[in-house]
């Protein structure tokens, strides 16, 4: 198996789990990206304005920024599809390691709730 290859197996009939990440640094998203090829998670990335969703979400991560500028329809995708959102502060993700580390348990949870759900199924 390659590097970067998931070691889980997906179900051809179905979508991977996916983080939708709205307003989020370019370093993060960089994370973001190889977290999800690691474990076999998909990542899609917009801005604030284009935030959609689907029965596959598993959650929303948002800077503070992009939240302040549609707190009620982010708050709407998040209810509706029934996932969490994730606000974060953009400086935060700056200190060194922390865009990593987020990235990791994010992709981490999605991860292992696709699991779950391949076990009952």
């Amino acid at each position: 198996m390659s590097a970067g290859q998931s070691t889980r197996a997906q179900s051809p009939d179905r979508a991977p789990r996916f983080v939708l990440l709205v307003g989020c640094p370019a370093g993060f998203v960089a994370a973001c990206r190889e977290e999800a090829c690691r474990l076999g998670v998909a990542v899609r990335e917009c801005d604030p304005a284009s935030a959609g969703w689907s029965d596959w979400l598993f959650a929303v991560v948002v800077t503070e920024d992009a939240y302040q500028e549609r707190p009620y329809e982010l708050e709407a995708l998040a209810r509706k599809a029934r996932v969490a959102l994730l606000r974060v502060d953009a400086l935060d993700l700056c200190r060194p390691g922390s865009e990593r580390a987020l990235a990791a348990a994010v992709f981490e949870s999605a991860a292992s709730l696709d699991e779950d759900d391949a076990a009952i199924a």
